[in-house]
């Protein structure tokens, strides 16, 4: 039994205690729950009491300590968020996993939930808060929280279960990561759109706390301009960019973001150096450290792209090795890696990169794209195996999602392939599969993806002579489209090789045009035989009647005018110097050099001089040799002239003709 004097004492600590915890005061709380356990040693009220006293106040190095002295298996929740605040996420993760499930209350989940997404586990984070959601679809920091973790998980598309219809009452941290979820999910207008009712509400919140709204609209605008960024309105994007810059936000990531986004904006009007100087600011340790792994890396390819254009190779491969090391699975790393090869000139090296980051992540289209441009790139610099490269580069794409290996743009390119490569019915057959895709995922409407692949399918069948399919497409193309005056005339031109009757019948509906002479339908018919044609030369007109004296003449100048205008000849160009009275040398073929020595003496001017560039032997210090007689040299410059006439016209390629 105790004390009655120490029995009131108690009493009177758990009335205070009571007192504080009403007030939010921890630190008095903890003062009483040690003056209470001084008292009754592990007295289990007290002890609760101090382990959540201590959370509340941001004590975790503490609360660890304590439940350390406790028995083992006590106040498990409490330890794994101390952990988790302490940023010792697998050791939290671990302790919640002695948590029996069915013990698992909803602030444990929520609790599993974060150490999920900080341990970018995206799909278990949001199967988490869904099921947390669906118990208090209300909670709008559950609803952020989702909204958050669907942004970064496989599943960006639902985010349009969970987001609200925006609206000026909606809460700013709801519309803002649903923005994110939906830029993810390539809906940019609609991102947008919530950005900016995002900014609304986050405006008017700024009279509550300032400080907190205006590091939350710096936060809002940044991802403002990221989309515009992504819609290719980049001087608004650039200028929000350098908005955030200078007004100096006190989160060093998202000043960060600001500054990588705005030198991949302005990398192409700086240059590599002065792009790489703007990054220095924001690649130290204590920003390093806060960025998340996706971000660090997109931050380290970027600092390897610069360095390989300012050809600093050395320093594109350390930051290569530290974007492997933040994110080994990320797609722009191979990327990265691969144009370095080919900067190295070592394209078998990027093949191989591009390959092997393809077989491990089928799903990454931008590595298949670029592996698909990187065979094309070699059947051009390489003729001997530009079929094997053709045909690597089609079997990548056909291995590619229905959605983007059915894309029309696409689609022209695998069938140019498949063409090169005399493979006429399989591309025919892939035109099939891309309009029965389109035909069940997209609209039929004129402009849709369903429209063009027809417009292209029918030139194909009609172009290799497969009259009745094309037939049949240009039906479809006119079902959509009545008007269409190409697709009638193709249909036309289809029907008139197995079915003249349709042909006549449909060519009721196509505009009147200028009679066809027998001339012109030989014409066509010389076309036809694939014979290169020669234009008619038109009739010529018949005079017109004469309209007064005046006219006449004019007409009649005009016409001689004409006429002389016609028979104009070239005018012949003689040279310089050129006397017609004399006979042309007949040495005039000869370079100077073979031609008679007295002939080519330079005049002189005075005793022993010589004009002579400097360095060189006047004429008069030159041995002349006298051994051959007069008739060989005469013999030997006539055998030189006529090989010299024998070649004439033909000069040596960069030669001169003198």
């Amino acid at each position: 039994e105790m004390d009655p004097k120490k029995l009131e004492l108690v009493q009177q600590n758990f009335a205070s205690l009571e007192t504080a915890l009403s007030e939010e005061d921890y630190e008095v709380a903890l003062t009483i729950c040690d003056r209470i356990l001084a008292e009754i040693p592990n007295d289990p009220d007290a002890v609760n009491c101090k382990a959540k006293c201590l959370v509340k106040d941001g004590k975790f190095a503490d609360t660890l300590a304590f439940i350390e002295t406790l028995p083992a298996g006590s106040f498990l929740f409490e330890k794994a968020y101390s952990l988790y605040r302490l940023q010792r996420t697998p050791e939290a993760l671990t302790t919640l996993q002695a948590i029996p499930a069915a013990e698992k209350s909803n602030s444990v989940l929520h609790l599993e939930a974060q150490l999920a997404y900080r341990s970018q586990k995206y799909d278990q984070a949001v199967s988490i808060y869904e099921s947390l959601f669906e118990k208090d679809p209300k909670n709008a920091e559950l609803q952020a929280n989702l909204l958050s973790a669907i942004a970064l998980s496989n599943r960006p598309q639902d985010s349009t279960r969970f987001l609200p219809r925006p609206s000026p009452d909606s809460a700013y941290e709801v519309l803002y990561n649903g923005a994110c979820a939906l830029a993810r999910g390539d809906q940019l207008e609609q991102a947008l759109q919530c950005l900016t009712f995002a900014e609304r509400a986050c405006q008017r919140h700024a009279e509550e706390d300032p400080e907190e709204a205006a590091a939350e609209l710096a936060a809002i605008q940044t991802q403002r301009a990221f989309v515009q960024q992504l819609l290719g309105r980049e001087e608004e994007a650039l200028r929000t960019y350098q908005a955030v810059i200078q007004a100096k936000p006190a989160d060093v990531v998202l000043l960060g973001v600001a500054t990588h986004n705005a030198v991949t904006l302005t990398a192409g009007e700086r240059g590599p150096i002065e792009s790489l100087k703007q990054l220095r600011g924001i690649t130290s340790e204590a920003v390093m450290a806060k960025l998340t792994a996706a971000q660090r890396t997109a931050l380290h390819c970027t600092r390897a792209l610069l360095h390989i254009g300012a050809r600093k190779l050395d320093q594109a491969r350390e930051a290569l090795r530290q974007a492997e090391e933040a994110d080994p699975e990320n797609e722009q790393v191979p990327l990265a890696k691969a144009l370095l090869a080919i900067r190295e000139k070592r394209l078998p090296k990027a093949e191989e990169c591009l390959k092997a980051a393809n077989l491990r992540h089928p799903e990454h289209s931008r590595v298949a794209f670029a592996l698909a441009q990187l065979y094309l790139s070699m059947a051009a610099a390489v003729p001997h195996t530009a079929a094997r490269s053709l045909e690597q580069a089609a079997r990548i794409m056909a291995a590619l999602p229905p959605a983007q290996k059915f894309a029309p743009g696409l689609m022209g390119i695998q069938v140019a392939i498949l063409e090169r490569c005399g493979l006429v019915a399989e591309a025919a057959q892939l035109l099939d599969d891309a309009l029965a895709h389109w035909e069940k995922a997209g609209p039929k409407a004129v402009g849709s993806p369903y429209h063009t692949l027809l417009q292209a399918a029918s030139r194909f069948r009609l172009q290799h002579e497969q009259w009745r399919q094309a037939a049949q497409l240009w039906r479809a193309i006119l079902q959509l489209d009545p008007a269409d005056l190409a697709a009638q005339a193709g249909l036309v031109i289809a029907e008139s090789y197995f079915d003249t009757a349709a042909a006549e019948r449909d060519s009721q509906g196509l505009p009147a045009g200028e009679a066809a002479g027998a001339e012109a339908i030989d014409q066509l018919e010389l076309r036809a035989d694939g014979r290169k044609v020669k234009k008619p030369e038109a009739p010529p007109a018949a005079p017109a009647p004469a309209a007064g004296p005046a006219k006449a003449a004019a007409a009649a100048a005009a016409a001689d005018a004409t006429e002389k205008k016609k028979k104009r000849k070239r005018k012949i160009r003689l040279p310089a110097r050129y006397d017609p009275s004399k006979a042309p040398d007949p040495l005039r073929w000869l370079p100077m050099r073979d031609r008679d020595p007295k002939r080519k003496a330079r005049q002189i001017t005075g005793t022993n001089y010589q004009k002579v560039t400097q360095g060189s032997v006047s004429v008069a210090a030159v041995h002349v040799p006298t051994a051959k007689t007069s008739e060989q040299e005469a013999r030997e410059t006539e055998a030189k002239v006529r090989a010299a006439a024998a070649t004439h016209g033909k000069p040596k390629k960069g030669g001169r003709r003198r």
